[in-house]
């Protein structure tokens, strides 16, 4: 049997909360036993790239683009980056980090029923901004393409309503031996994320 491939998808590699959990995440064990891809929309710091590369390999780290920032056009080449991704990699799970990856993330999965999309969420609500109304509407009308809801703590799950729908089976803190026993009490079946 081959072992589960999961794609981690993120903005960039920022020295923000999101990102540097990710780094602590997989140097604590998460998806031990996977074959794991991280794709960064965009570089953000290199150091953080470079330890992340370390715990995934090389060659298991894809930079959409090496701008320090997210623009338009590497929203682009992350949804083309995705896409080829979803081709030849081919994974079983695609966790989705961060809004702007969640909107291209479940844009590029809308013809992979298959793939399980996990929407990982880090906030309760949107900031204020200019795109905040157009991130909220993309982000609750592609919310049926969100197989499972993870989140950073209780705060943010129990906040997520306004920007997605209801999705079965959410659940917080993936890293979490809580919510391990959370979800190993509801599953009825394999472990294994499902289409694989």
């Amino acid at each position: 049997m081959s072992p589960c491939r999961v794609l981690y998808v993120i903005n960039g590699f920022n020295k923000g909360g999101a990102e540097i959990g990710l780094q602590t995440m997989l140097e604590h064990g998460f998806l031990r036993g996977c074959d794991v891809r991280v794709i960064g929309l965009h570089e953000g710091a290199p150091e953080l790239r470079a330890a992340i590369g370390r715990l995934v390999g090389p060659e298991n780290l894809v930079l959409a683009s090496d701008g320090p920032k997210l623009t338009l056009a590497g929203l682009w080449r992350g949804f083309r980056t995705l896409r080829a991704t979803l081709r030849t990699f081919r994974p079983h799970t695609v966790v989705l980090s961060l809004r702007q990856t969640n909107i291209v993330g479940r844009l590029a999965l809308l013809d992979h029923r298959a793939i399980r999309c996990i929407a990982f969420e880090h906030i309760a609500k949107l900031e204020a901004g200019r795109l905040t109304t157009l991130y909220a509407a993309l982000l609750w009308l592609l919310s049926p393409r969100v197989d499972e809801v993870w989140a950073d703590c209780r705060v943010t799950l129990e906040g997520r309503g306004a920007i997605i729908a209801v999705v079965p089976g959410s659940g917080w803190c993936p890293c979490s031996s809580r919510m391990r026993r959370h979800r190993a009490r509801r599953s009825t079946g394999s472990a294994r994320p499902r289409g694989s």
